[in-house]
């Protein structure tokens, strides 16, 4: 909406429902709950809850001196984000009785190599094995919140010189580790695990899972020079100031693999990994020119 000459306002609205992947013959496996006594083997993998997924917009750009050479133009938004196929993937087809996942260790176990239906035998009698689930209640779908305001002032006939503040806050962003350990307690200097300790629940040896509890934060401060020169020669100088804090580093907008792999150190309190990103580059000087 042109509100005034001087001033242009954008509003938006967007509605992000998604639904979950079907196994068309029925076959799921999946561990609900970290202290159930065997998988669960009806659908669906997790429970779907996207329909308030609303995602306003806004944005404005305003003219403030009657010369018309300085603008300021800002912006603010939510934006949601899809589950990739590897957050689901690995954990549809990695949970027992359909799919078991066994760490032999047991001396007697593994004298039955190569006979690799015995040991799966052995183990089924005492253990689940491994799990590698999706997390099933309050599953978050990843999204940020996205802002920033720019100032760009004409400067004579051809330069433009630009400040700006950009940031991002990343909310429910994937990640991955085991839930079948311990709670941990502070010893007075860091966290700590009684020598006694034992896992949480006895039927499985690791219950890894994938969910959406990390969080990130970016902000930066960006300045750039643009000069348009004769002959459509024109060149640009660009410095960006930035960090990037998170509590699990990923490659993709929603993948648990990689780098950092989305894994949190400990799982029953994110917040102890936070830290400056791997992504994190605080200073990044841009030139370039087309002719």
């Amino acid at each position: 909406w042109r509100i005034r000459p001087s001033l242009t306002l954008n509003l938006g609205l967007r509605w992000e429902p998604g639904t979950g992947p079907v196994e068309v013959n029925n076959l799921y496996a999946n561990v609900r709950n970290v202290l159930d006594a065997a998988p669960n083997t009806s659908a669906p993998f997790w429970e779907q809850d996207t329909w308030k997924n609303l995602a306003p917009r806004f944005g404005f750009a305003w003219s403030p001196l009657a010369s018309g050479k300085t603008s300021v133009r800002g912006g603010a938004g939510l934006f949601y984000s899809e589950l990739d196929a590897i957050m689901y993937s690995d954990p549809a087809t990695r949970v027992a009785p359909l799919f078991a996942d066994y760490q032999v260790s047991d001396a007697t176990l593994l004298s039955q190599f190569p006979d690799a239906l015995a040991v799966i035998s052995a183990f089924r009698t005492g253990s689940y094995g491994a799990a590698d689930t999706v997390q099933f209640h309050n599953l978050k779908n990843p999204h940020t919140l996205q802002y920033n305001i720019n100032v760009q002032q004409q400067i004579g006939n051809s330069s433009v010189l630009s400040l700006g503040f950009v940031a991002n806050r990343g909310i429910n962003l994937s990640s991955y580790g085991d839930y079948n350990i311990s709670k941990a307690f502070h010893d007075g200097v860091s966290l700590a695990i009684d020598s006694t300790a034992k896992r949480l629940n006895p039927n499985f040896e690791a219950m890894s899972i994938a969910s959406t509890r990390g969080d990130s934060w970016y902000d930066g401060l960006t300045v750039a020079y643009k000069r348009q020169f004769s002959a459509g020669l024109q060149a640009q100088v660009s410095y960006t100031w930035s960090k990037v804090i998170s509590t699990a580093d990923n490659p993709g907008k929603t993948d648990r693999t990689g780098s950092g792999g989305g894994n949190i150190a400990y799982t029953y309190d994110p917040s102890v990994s936070k830290g400056v990103s791997g992504y994190s580059v605080g200073r990044v000087l841009n030139v370039n020119y087309s002719y």
